[in-house]
């Protein structure tokens, strides 16, 4: 999840003013135990689930 979180700042810090962003958001851990998660997507159809995608290609579903 480090990795997915790093990402998440890079791409904060690439529109500008990540400190001012990042000042806005509280992070919360809602979810553990993955490997090299590389991706996390919602499903998009309203139900809250998340697909996680990790780097060996396994895609975990999180249903909150």
């Amino acid at each position: 999840m480090r990795n997915l979180f790093s990402a998440v700042v890079s791409a904060i810090d690439l529109l500008g003013g990540a400190e001012t962003l990042l000042s806005q958001v509280d992070l919360v851990p809602v979810a553990s135990g993955f490997n090299s998660s590389i991706a996390v997507t919602g499903a998009g159809n309203g139900s809250g689930r998340l697909f996680i995608v990790e780097r060996a290609g396994v895609i975990r579903i999180w249903d909150g």
